[in-house]
């Protein structure tokens, strides 16, 4: 396969058990999750916070990068037949 291009997703999506879904792309990165039974956002700008200490999720100024990941986490979930779809449904934001 050398000289071969290969083709790199723009996102990563993974999963963890019903109660967590991460979406990431070069620049950001969100985690939705729950505890109990409360919902949960982080949103993390991995360019300039690599170690992922500061959440951005309530920051009015990274609202249109959270619709954005949001939307794609939930595009990733069908794309990859999510067995928990419920999940986002229920997800801050979620339709």
């Amino acid at each position: 396969m050398r000289g071969e291009a290969t083709e790199v997703r723009p996102y990563l999506f993974a999963a963890y058990r019903d109660c967590q879904r991460m979406v990431r792309d070069d620049r950001w990165k969100l985690i939705e999750y729950c505890v109990g039974n409360e919902r949960h956002s982080q949103l993390f700008a991995l360019s300039v916070d690599p170690d992922e200490l500061n959440n951005l999720a309530e920051n009015d100024a990274s609202a249109d990068v959270l619709a954005r990941l949001r939307e794609q986490l939930r595009r990733l979930g069908a794309e990859f037949d999510d067995p928990d779809l419920a999940f986002y449904s229920t997800a801050p934001g979620g339709k």
